[in-house]
């Protein structure tokens, strides 16, 4: 149950409230109407009893229902409650009652010389509305009030890694009845990894240590709803001035990786086929592309429209079918198969051996597409898998990259493969006007949006107004300041919820070309990185977006075992 509504079915038992400023919340009490209702006020004493707060003021905000982040509402009152603990609280009858929030103070903030608080500081911390409780038709609510202490602690890393500054603690406190845990307060930590919590209830709490930068959790070993407490790091305060947690030991974070390499570029664009499809009699490939392994430029529009398809991607040599390939290649018994560019780049005893064996298993249709140049056989995939294959690319957006260079059309291509958006290559800087060619084939699809990949120096803004502006055509560019913030601003918006990253290298093509599809499969982003570190700006992000698990495409010579461990730059 999410946490919010568990808040709401404890009700008044949970005392579920922030420090000062809130304990409930009466709803739906009809306009112009002044019913009374009562609110006790309470406080746990050091062996768990609670006991009556005379003399405590109860203070009453009638909320601005038409302005939520109006914290302070448009009427407020303050009532004193009576030797029980007890006061009646009537509402003007001169204004529509809808929600009310309570809060209360012990007499001088302190019962007996011992602080006393609300149970649970900065809860709205964790939850923007965790601050509304239904309150049931009796028209009444309890507050109660604990007796606090200092926290104090320090964070240490399992690794030996410096914390300083770098995390925050957060209290979870245990309720009662129930058992469950809520948070209290959130504290940093300081130049030498201690912590300080003021004015914390005392009783039994879990601690969570989080990346003060990101948010991230350094140690995810427990649930924050489970009602036990002995999932996590935990321990109990009691009276007295302060309680000291010690030293908390944990583990800086990581994230768990898997690596699906080969023994060359062409074996690990079949280890890659083997994740995607590995049981091919249950379930095969219909199409598979065979593309250049040592040529980035025909291969760089076929990477999506694979994905796409929901088959694989397959590097070869130029003159001869890699055995691995051609062993992949009889395992998957593909429907069909596309050879993509020249007699020049993937020669014609390359292709006869494809339709050889193809011949065995009954391969139903093998093409061959290719242009004049990369630009044209960009072109040309985009139409075959149009008009052939059904693709449906009319009215829907369109990637532009540019063909000079990989990087940037291979971080396209894994949005395009989950988006279903096609690649078109332009020529870069140098191409002020889309080739007509390019123009025909854009004006044919009719695109709702282009995507630009890549800045200026890559794709020419000038091409892009002269054909986008007349046209009515909005464009999105994703421009970072290199190749590896250009992958993660494109991934930022298509891959905004995938806990899986698929991580390739970006000073080289071929292992982040098969990846493709594996990225498409998983519904996960492409991470391009450089091959000997994963730059802190990407650890960041990874650790913000949740991400549990790398799948490294490639082996230690293209991704290093620092890669692996997603160690920082």
């Amino acid at each position: 149950m999410p946490l919010i509504s568990r808040l709401r079915r404890v009700g008044i038992a949970a005392s579920v409230v922030v420090a000062t400023a809130l304990a409930a919340v009466v709803t739906a009490v009809p306009a112009h109407a002044s019913y009374p209702f009562t609110v006790t006020v309470t406080w746990v004493d050091s062996e768990g009893v609670r006991r009556p707060v005379p003399n405590a003021n109860v203070q009453v905000t009638l909320v601005n229902i038409t302005d939520r982040d109006d914290r302070g509402g448009y009427w407020q009152g303050t009532f004193p409650t009576n030797a029980s603990g007890v006061t009646t609280v009537s509402l003007p009858s001169s204004v529509p009652a809808r929600e009310i929030r309570l809060a209360a103070s012990a007499p001088g903030g302190s019962i007996g010389g011992v602080p006393v608080t609300t149970a649970h500081l900065g809860q709205s911390l964790i939850l923007e509305e965790s601050d509304y409780m239904l309150v049931g038709r009796e028209y009444s609510a309890s507050i109660v009030l604990h007796p606090t202490t200092t926290v104090t602690g320090s964070v240490v890393a399992a690794d030996g890694q410096a914390i300083n500054g770098a995390a925050s603690v957060l209290l979870w406190h245990r309720t009662i009845p129930d058992g469950t845990f809520a948070p209290v307060i959130e504290v940093p930590t300081d130049a030498t990894g201690r912590f300080v919590a003021t004015r914390v209830p005392i009783g039994d709490y879990r601690v969570e240590v989080r990346s003060a930068a990101t948010g991230r959790l350094f140690d995810r070993s427990f649930h924050p709803q489970m009602p036990t407490v002995g999932d996590g790091a935990t321990f109990s305060t009691s009276g007295g001035p302060s309680t000291d947690v010690g030293a908390i030991d944990i583990g800086a974070w990581g994230l768990p990786s898997v690596r699906v390499a080969g023994n060359d570029r062409y074996a690990t664009s079949v280890a890659v086929s083997q994740e995607v499809f590995p049981d091919p009699i249950e379930y095969s490939p219909g199409i598979v592309y065979i593309v250049s392994g040592s040529s980035f430029a025909d291969a760089l529009s076929a990477a999506p429209l694979a994905g796409m398809a929901g088959g694989v991607l397959l590097l070869t040599a130029s003159t001869a079918l890699p055995p691995a390939v051609e062993t992949e290649l009889r395992r998957l018994r593909p429907e069909n198969i596309v050879i993509v560019g020249g007699t020049g780049v993937i020669s014609t005893s390359v292709e006869n051996r494809v339709r050889a064996i193809g011949s065995s298993w009954g391969l139903l249709e093998l093409w061959r597409v290719a242009g004049e140049n990369r630009y044209e056989t960009s072109r040309r995939l985009v139409e075959h898998a149009n008009n052939e294959r059904g693709a449906g690319f009319y009215g829907r957006p369109v990637f532009l990259a540019t063909g000079t260079d990989f990087p940037d059309a291979l971080s396209a291509a894994a949005a395009g493969s989950v988006a279903r958006i096609p690649v078109i290559l332009t020529g870069g800087i140098n191409e002020s006007n889309l080739a007509p060619e390019t123009v025909a084939l854009l004006d044919s699809l009719r695109p709702s949006r282009l995507y630009v990949a890549g800045g200026w120096a890559t794709v020419n803004p000038m091409a892009m107004n002269q054909y986008a502006w007349p046209r009515l055509i909005p464009v999105t560019r994703f421009a970072g300041t290199d190749r590896y913030e250009t992958s993660r601003l494109i991934n930022a918006v298509f891959f905004s919820d995938s806990d899986v990253a698929v991580v390739a290298s970006g000073t080289q093509f071929p292992d982040a070309l098969a990846a493709g599809p594996l990225s498409a499969a998983l519904g996960a982003p492409l991470v391009l990185t450089p091959p000997s570190c994963v730059q802190a700006e990407l650890a960041r992000d990874l650790a913000r977006r949740g991400t549990d698990l790398a799948v490294l495409v490639g082996g230690s010579g293209a991704l290093s075992a620092r890669v692996a461990a997603m160690s920082s730059c």
